[in-house]
């Protein structure tokens, strides 16, 4: 009987990849590593649905399909929005604030998760506007 896949976000299949590639296994893994990492403690044993260790496992034994993310723009009261120089790792680049009108603007990265948002500083969250493509 062929079971269907599991919808999982992108940084929990990135997690997956990560410990399968360093020869763990699905109890090493739900046991102990997810202590290393807030976002998957998170998803895994505080999200509001209550069975995503479950999920977690059926993705692990089973495969996965990841889910597309919502993605957001950060507008601020003052004309400003968030934006960041770096697209590739939101911790370590450098995240301000800029007008739209401002010079170069469109060339920024501005488009964000909403973890990203948070990881941020969560108070942007409220402020978050859903981008459609």
């Amino acid at each position: 009987m062929k079971k269907d896949k599991v919808v999982i976000p992108q940084f929990v299949a990135d997690w997956i990849e990560e410990n399968k590639k360093d020869n763990l296994n699905l109890g090493d893994t739900l046991n102990t590593h997810y202590e290393d990492d807030r976002e998957m403690h998170t998803w895994l044993y505080t999200d509001d649905s209550g069975n995503n260790d479950e999920k977690f496992a059926r993705a692990w034994l089973d495969g996965y399909t990841v889910e597309k993310e919502k993605l957001y723009h950060v507008p601020l009261h003052d004309g400003t929005y968030l934006v960041s120089d770096d697209d590739k790792n939101l911790s370590k680049g450098t995240t301000y604030f800029m007008h739209q009108e401002d010079s170069g603007f469109l060339n920024r990265v501005h488009i964000f998760t909403e973890q990203e948002i948070k990881n941020i500083d969560e108070r942007y969250w409220a402020f978050a506007e859903e981008v459609t493509e």
